[in-house]
């Protein structure tokens, strides 16, 4: 499966659980539901997707070199 329509598969899965634990939160009268429950939910697929795909020190930098950039570029 390409990786795209593989992201999305997993994403529109995300969404689907997400609604059907908000809509028995529903019918029972809870106070979050199926919109609040998707939203997190393809949330959390973004985010197990994109750590998937991106190595660590793509999206993590250490904070002392960030910081002398910083201070470089003002």
């Amino acid at each position: 499966m390409d990786i795209d329509l593989q992201a999305i598969v997993r994403m529109v899965a995300a969404v689907l659980a997400g609604a059907a634990i908000g809509f028995n939160r529903d019918i029972h009268g809870k106070p979050t539901g199926i919109r609040a429950h998707s939203l997190v939910s393809l949330g959390a697929a973004i985010l197990v997707i994109a750590s998937t795909l991106y190595d660590e020190a793509e999206y993590l930098r250490d904070y002392e070199v960030f910081k002398r950039e910083a201070m470089e570029r003002s």
